[in-house]
């Protein structure tokens, strides 16, 4: 039976996949070289687009949280599991509040995830040009640009979901065994990074159920995968029922305040508009792998992204949370794009695709990295939402149009608000520190040793973990909370002072000083538990 398939496969000509009968590239040897060398150059600038940044943006608000996590290392935290904390503590220990070195960790991540999308263009029989059209399409999409200079679990889950994709590829191709359990450890450290690695097992188990593949299923490398991915994951389940499943708690928290303004028909304009130029690549990766002869054996591929596509519909996902489904799906269409040209012998659409990709993109540049000041970002932002069709960017998850999109505006103002603190404290004399949320308390714990600030605690976030430390709470000086705010929880409150920044996403900020607390510590962070998401 297997040397049937495999004879079949053979006489199918340029257009089959897999390590029989590969596409020939259209690249001959002389210019193989050359698109080699500018895949070569794409992956170094992934690597050094920490570095384009402009110095008007610092931490973002989220970076700031990842990174105190790396002061307490676990199994588990409210909102992620525990990969980026581990991250959090190599960036700290090398860069400190370096903003561009903390960034070289995911920009690794996201070399890496270029480098296996042209993997997954060369095992689907992919040559040198489409191995190139797919990296271009990976390398200027607006969804990965914005992941690959943010310290966030997105970017180190993308990194998880295409390797596991590519994994994922080989075992259909191929049905070793050695792959299943390699794609079982890539996801089951996807696991240890990001939940919504989820999306990816639940749609490969999807995709090979509808599909022909479903006999592998038969076998018990799939299973003995499964079973290598839920060992691995296992410590931070075990964590997770300890804490009664917070992650079900910040689920909720995140559904009702964030994910209640995103709906479908923006959805859906957006994961085109995210990807821009690389959509027409990606929809034509989805015809080949759906309906196409030629690839059949990749049906499960398709499968797993309408899957994941529905159940974000369903239940209003983020954006970003189909990002990491793209990369596969941009290999395929790169092949099918090269065996079309290939058989039509379109020589000059080698070079006029991957400049229009290119080219084309250039104009969500600024939108997706801060290359720009933030004056000159304005302006651009302006130009963009008027003429070229880029207000959904400017979107925040109010549902709001602002000049800055809202990453932009969460990498304002945090360096502010400490020494705005730390001048409070020179004044006021040894107090406790503590902050409302924790881009505010994330904040003090980064630049607080350099500040002269004793260590800061807050109920917001994974700091609730942590717990209040030695803070008496007498007296205390509170950033990020109104004085009225604050009146029933202590005897004694006075406003100090503000501290404003005009573009970031939090302004005008209170700095309040209080004392006598009404109720014991212990009993004080038991109440303010409630209010920790």
């Amino acid at each position: 039976m297997r040397e049937g398939i495999e004879l079949k496969i053979e006489e199918s000509g340029p257009s089959s996949i897999g390590g029989v009968g590969l596409i020939k590239s259209f690249a001959d040897a002389q210019t193989a070289q050359p698109l080699k060398l500018v895949v070569a150059l794409l992956l170094l600038l992934k690597l050094l687009l920490p570095f384009l940044v402009h110095s008007d943006w610092g931490f973002h608000r989220d970076e700031l949280l990842y990174l105190a996590m790396g002061d307490h290392l676990g199994w588990g935290y409210l909102e992620v599991p525990p990969m980026i904390a581990l991250f959090g503590a190599i960036a700290d220990a090398l860069f400190g509040t370096w903003v561009a070195g903390v960034r070289l960790l995911p920009s690794l991540a996201a070399a890496v995830t270029l480098w296996l999308t042209v993997r997954i263009t060369a095992d689907l029989g992919g040559g040198r040009w489409a191995q190139l059209l797919a990296a271009l399409g990976f390398t200027v999409g607006v969804i990965y640009l914005r992941a690959n200079i943010l310290f966030q679990p997105v970017v180190f889950e993308q990194l998880a979901y295409v390797a596991a994709a590519w994994l994922l590829v080989r075992a259909l191709l191929h049905e070793r065994a050695s792959d299943w359990l390699w794609l079982g450890a890539v996801v089951g450290a996807g696991l240890l990074t990001k939940y919504t690695i989820l999306l990816f097992l639940a749609g490969a188990f999807v995709g090979l159920i509808l599909s022909r593949q479903r006999s592998q299923l038969k076998t018990p490398w799939p299973w003995l995968a499964a079973g290598l991915a839920l060992v691995i994951w296992s410590p931070n389940l075990v964590w997770q029922w300890q804490e009664g499943f917070p992650v079900i708690e910040h689920m909720g928290a995140l559904a009702s305040r964030q994910l209640a303004h995103v709906d479908p028909v923006t959805f859906l304009l957006s994961q085109a508009l995210v990807n821009l130029y690389g959509t027409p690549i990606w929809l034509i990766g989805l015809w080949w792998c759906l309906l196409s002869a030629a690839g059949e054996r990749l049906r499960p591929i398709a499968w797993l992204y309408l899957g994941n596509l529905a159940v974000l519909l369903l239940f209003s996902g983020k954006i970003y949370y189909l990002a990491p489904a793209y990369a596969m799906l941009l290999a395929a269409g790169a092949v099918a794009i090269e065996s079309m040209l290939q058989r039509r012998q379109a020589r000059r659409w080698l070079v006029a695709i991957p400049l229009v990709v290119f080219f084309g993109s250039l104009a969500t540049v600024p939108i997706a990295i801060p290359l720009l000041s933030i004056e000159s970002t304005i302006t651009f932002g302006r130009f963009g939402m008027r003429y070229l069709g880029l207000a959904e960017a400017f979107r925040w998850e109010d549902g709001s149009i602002h000049d800055l999109p809202q990453d932009y505006a969460d990498m304002l103002g945090w360096r502010e608000q400490a020494q705005a603190v730390a001048a409070v404290f020179d004044d006021v004399g040894p107090a406790d520190i503590a902050a409302s949320n924790y881009g505010q308390a994330g904040a003090l714990v980064r630049y607080g040793d350099e500040l002269g600030l004793p260590p800061v605690i807050s109920k917001s976030s994974s700091f609730w973990l942590w717990g209040f430390g030695h803070a008496t709470g007498d007296p205390m000086i509170f950033i990020g909370e109104d004085a009225q705010n604050l009146s029933g929880l202590f005897h004694e409150v006075k406003e100090i002072a503000r501290v404003s920044h005009p573009y970031a996403r939090e302004t005008d900020v209170p700095i309040v000083l209080v004392s006598r607390p009404r109720e014991s510590m212990p009993a004080l962070w038991e109440i303010l538990k409630k209010y920790r998401y």
